[in-house]
Formats: C-alpha cells, structure tokens, sequence
C-alpha cells in the first residue's frame, strides 16, 4: 500500500516539475517564474531539476527500445 502511495506521490511530483519547466518558458526565465507562480526560486529550480531528470530517463527508455 505504501508502495503504491510512494509512486502517486512521485508522479505527481513529475507532473509538476513538467508545469513548472513550461512556465519558467512561459515567463522566460526562473525568477520571472518565481514571482508568476509565487514559489521560491528554489523550488522552481528544484522542480526544473526534476524535468530535465524525467525527461532524460524518458530519452534513454526510449533509446533502449
């Protein structure tokens, strides 16, 4: 059960950090997105950290088939 809680929990971490790198495109850059979302800098980049991690483990998934 706990498992199962453990992934919802980090794809919805996922999902987020994917809105997140859209909006810092969107506003242009990670303090403009900061200010936009009302979220540390930090945490935006925290999240920006995570997309770019999804995005490059999709890549290799991909590259393995």
């Amino acid at each position: 059960m706990v498992d199962k809680a453990e992934v919802k929990v980090r794809k919805a971490e996922a999902e987020l950090a994917v809105a997140v790198a859209e909006a810092v495109q969107v506003f242009g850059d990670e303090r403009a997105a900061s200010e936009g979302l009302d979220m540390p800098v930090e945490a935006v980049r925290r999240f920006v950290g995570i997309a770019a991690q999804e995005t490059a483990a999709a890549a290799a998934g991909d590259a393995d088939d």
